[in-house]
């Protein structure tokens, strides 16, 4: 019984870290020919008062977006649980600290001379998996 839950647990935290890697290296990743896009990605990718900035600056992301030279992108380096999840149940919430390498980290904060940004993203269990509610530098 305790190796079942152990596992289930050891799955839990893997899809909390599998989901905040997908999300921040989408985050991460844009493309000033479909802007537009980006945003409604990470829109999808989000919750909660996340969501509510990101709607409120869809405009101003979108355009930062579209101003870019080229195209960004972003990598997640390392990915670490600082707070377990608990459970799978909507509602449920984790916190992991991720370090990515990215071209343009200014789309998640980051400093614009910088290719390495360090995060503390908060996870959100929803019914539509796990998103990001917040993603701040660390």
């Amino acid at each position: 019984v305790l190796d079942h839950r152990a596992t289930e647990r050891t799955d839990l935290d893997d899809e909390v870290l599998a989901a905040a890697r997908s999300a921040i290296t989408s985050m991460l990743t844009s493309d000033p020919a479909h802007a537009e896009a980006y945003v409604e990605r990470v829109l999808a990718l989000s919750t909660g008062a996340q969501k509510t900035r990101l709607e409120q600056a869809g405009a101003a992301l979108s355009a930062a977006v579209a101003a870019q030279t080229a195209p960004s992108a972003g990598r997640v380096l390392s990915a670490g649980l600082v707070t377990d999840p608990g459970s799978d149940d909507p509602g449920s919430r984790a916190e992991v600290l991720v370090v990515v390498q990215a071209s343009n980290p200014v789309l998640l904060g980051g400093d614009p001379q910088a290719d390495r940004l360090t995060l503390t993203v908060g996870m959100t269990r929803t019914d539509a998996g796990w998103l990001v509610d917040s993603a701040v530098p660390a």
